[in-house]
Formats: C-alpha cells, structure tokens, sequence
C-alpha cells in the first residue's frame, strides 16, 4: 500500500481501534485535545488529525508504539525538509501536517532534539503546547529581564538588540533605584596565560 491509501484509509476509518490498535490510538485523543487551537482555524483540526493518523502509520512501518521510539524516529518522520515531507506525504497533507507532528513528538515522546528536523516556526510550535497566554507570559518575562540587562526591544517587536552603552541602566545599586541611568562597565579583558 501506499502512503497516501494508508492515510486515507486512516481518515476513512477515524482514529479507531478499527484504523489501529486501541493502545495506540487512545493515547493520541488526549494529545490532539491538549493543543491550544488559534480561533478561526478548524482546518488546522483536519491537519492534526492527519498527523496523529501519520504516527499510527509509521507505528505500523515501525512494528512498535510510538512511546518506544528515539529522537531518531521522531525525527525521521518529522523529516528534516519539509519539501521532502511533502514528497513523501503527498496529497492534501503536505507541510500541513509537519508542524503538528513536531507538537505531537514534544507531548507524546517527550522530543526535544529540534535540530534534527530543521527549519520550523518555534514560537507557533510552543503556542500550541503551551497556548498562547503562557507564551506571552514567558515571553514578557524574559524581555523584562533583558531589559534589564540593557537590552531595548526592536522595532519589529520580534527581538532585543543591545541599547545604548551611555544610556542602559544598571540593575543595582542607588543610581537604579533613583531611576537614572549610568554607562555599564566595559567587558572584562581577556585572562592571559
């Protein structure tokens, strides 16, 4: 069979202990349950669905469940390019499914070695383990701290950038807490041997 008939016989059947063993269908339920969903975006439910449905199916290719699998099979159905994975799940998935795939890797397998599958969008992969609230909270929080360091947001609100060495304040000491700014000592020199 194909992967294309197996995928769609995946989506014919649902994900049923019809389509797969029970045991390893179960488990993916509360997975497509827990991640967060941007409103206006039920298509993106069909996408997950099909990446839970491209799991069952490498679980078959593999002879194991997914709970047993290394970084290295998460990474090799992930797959490293998404014109490859295109190529090789064809049809109306396409790359649509990838990113769901790499959420699922995360929560079912505990999958942390992101640089196995190359390019992908970071922050949609954490708002959609962690939704979108949690993120901004972590977010603010660590552009907090930066800011504190000296760092000022950019223009496109996307990164920090160094501020300016005269005018980025220290965190300590009076003149910090009076709210006035002083020039950050300079980096230390080098240690010679």
């Amino acid at each position: 069979m194909s992967n294309t008939l197996e995928i769609e016989q995946v989506r014919r059947l649902g994900l049923t202990s019809v389509a797969a063993p029970k045991r390893l269908v179960e488990p993916l339920a509360p997975a497509r349950e827990c991640v967060h969903w941007t409103p206006g975006t039920g298509h993106q439910r069909r996408f997950a669905r099909d990446a839970a449905g491209l799991v069952v199916i490498r679980c078959g290719e593999l002879g194991r469940s997914f709970w047993g699998w290394s970084d290295e099979d998460w990474a090799d159905l992930i797959n490293r390019s998404g014109a490859e994975f295109r190529r090789l799940w064809g049809g109306q998935i396409g790359p649509n499914a990838r990113p769901f795939l790499i959420a699922f890797a995360y929560l079912l397998g505990g999958f942390t070695a992101f640089e196995q599958v190359g390019r992908f969008q970071r922050p949609t992969l954490a708002q959609r383990v962690f939704g979108q609230a949690a993120v901004d909270d972590a977010v603010g929080k660590i552009i907090a701290i930066l800011g504190d360091w000296g760092y000022e947001r950019g223009p496109d609100r996307t990164g920090c950038s160094p501020g300016n060495e005269a005018t980025r304040s220290h965190g300590s000491g009076s003149a910090a807490s009076a709210g006035s700014t002083t020039a950050c000592p300079p980096p230390a020199a080098p240690a010679r041997s």
